[in-house]
């Protein structure tokens, strides 16, 4: 505390974040040195003080496809309440948002959050979090989560029948449509060619155009008279 006593009035000064008592104890002396004392017990009660950002809530780099990753929330935060004043307080990390839950899902987990990515997804999350102290104060940081894609192999989903024709047909069309696909081109990040590789009579049988370009398309072939 500050004192200070002009005339006859004495003014108590708390110090800034400070709670408990304190017993002053004043004397009144005449002149002739007649005195007298009293005590006076001063409390103070404690406020809640609301938490704040300590540190840095990094930027997080994942893989599609990746495991789940936790990232620490209550270490970046301080509360002027942790070491002040005869009052308790504690924090809970918050997920406050996330501007792409079709990339990740967040979920509070320990001291922190975890993310967990979408089968088959990259891209980019803004993701606000925080902690909440016992008072409902609550303090906040936003972090960038970047998830790189990976190469997902072409998969084979249907088949191409066998063909039956008849001799000197000339040509006949064999279409691709609907026997391949790829997660990868949904996100636009992908590109095929798909081509023959092999013939077990190219004396009867001459493909015109060996290679597609696409998971789409039919490939024309020559049948010798």
């Amino acid at each position: 505390f500050t004192l200070s006593a002009p005339a006859a009035a004495v003014t108590l000064t708390p110090n800034a974040d400070i709670n408990g008592s304190q017993t002053l104890e004043y004397r009144a002396e005449d002149l002739s040195g007649a005195s007298a004392t009293f005590s006076v017990v001063l409390v103070v009660d404690p406020v809640n003080d609301e938490p704040f950002l300590d540190g840095d809530v990094s930027d997080q780099f994942m893989v599609e496809d990746g495991g789940p990753s936790t990232v620490e929330v209550l270490a970046e935060f301080d509360d002027i309440d942790f070491t002040l004043g005869a009052q308790t307080d504690s924090h809970t990390p918050i997920v406050e948002s996330n501007d792409n839950p079709g990339l990740v899902t967040v979920t509070v987990s320990g001291s922190g959050v975890e993310l967990t990515l979408t089968p088959d997804q990259s891209g980019v999350a803004k993701i606000e979090v925080g902690v909440r102290d016992e008072a409902g104060a609550i303090a906040r940081d936003t972090f960038v989560l970047t998830v790189d894609p990976v190469n997902d192999p072409v998969e084979k989903i249907g088949f191409i029948p066998d063909r039956l024709v008849n001799e000197d047909v000339g040509k006949i069309s064999i279409s691709i449509n609907g026997v391949f696909s790829d997660i990868d081109l949904g996100a636009g990040g992908d590109s095929h060619t798909v081509t023959v590789v092999g013939n077990t009579d190219s004396a009867l049988v001459t493909p015109l155009n060996p290679v597609l370009s696409g998971l789409t398309g039919s490939f024309d072939f020559a049948i010798t008279p």
